[in-house]
């Protein structure tokens, strides 16, 4: 069996993060949320909230110590506890309407108080990779499939410390019109999923430049 090692990668805020593993890793898979993408997911209606108002309603015209019937025929016995627990859920709703927006103004006021104490923007990793073309399949499906994500990207790990920046070379505007076009054609082949933008070309190589936003590092043509 082969020995354990710790690896550490420090993020951009600075956090380290640690994994104690026998496994070869090379890449992490890092990201952080939007709190407002959040937010908005956490501000819709939701079908389970309207089904708990039915239910809680039927729990409360039953009573303690009837039966209520599933609907997969399962049937309970109502104990005090849930007729209570029930009963103050509902309190206030007339209709399940009422009931799911109660809910969700408690839903927001609780996520409210995560994003000011900086909670739902942390970074963190998504991922642990043993190959470039596997970070880069992980943060491709995260952007794809993820949930309210700022930005997510792969990178090499740094072993807790911050890579020394790359010298970037001076660029130009050059691409423009179609030229600009065809070269994101070949950007999104190459790094599907990503959103790019164009920050120029090297006129000495002639090397297209474009970024991630909230990644440091260019993807280069």
């Amino acid at each position: 069996m082969a020995n354990k090692v710790t690896l550490k990668h420090k993020l951009p805020c600075g956090t380290v993060q640690t994994r104690t593993t026998a496994r070869t890793y090379t890449h992490v898979v890092v990201g952080r949320r939007d709190p407002l993408k959040i937010r908005q997911e956490r501000a819709r209606i939701f079908d389970v909230d309207l089904r708990n108002f039915e239910f809680y309603a039927a729990l409360v015209a039953i009573g303690a110590g009837g039966q209520y019937r599933h609907s997969n025929g399962l049937a309970i016995t109502i104990k005090q506890g849930d007729y209570e627990e029930a009963l103050q859920a509902i309190s206030g709703c007339d209709t399940a309407q009422a009931y799911a927006e109660k809910v969700r103004d408690q839903r927001l006021a609780a996520h409210d108080l995560e994003a000011d104490a900086g909670k739902l923007s942390a970074w963190f990793i998504v991922g642990w990779c043993g190959r470039q073309e596997l970070a880069d399949k992980l943060a491709a499906r995260e952007r794809s499939t993820g949930w309210c994500w700022h930005v997510v990207m792969p990178v090499e790990i740094n072993h807790g410390e911050m890579p020394v920046p790359q010298k970037i070379p001076r660029r130009e505007y050059l691409l423009e019109g179609r030229a600009l076009a065809a070269a994101f054609v070949v950007a999104q082949a190459n790094w599907p999923g990503v959103e790019l933008g164009y920050t120029g070309t090297d006129p000495k190589t002639f090397r297209h430049y474009f970024q991630e936003w909230g990644n440091p590092a260019p993807f280069v043509l």
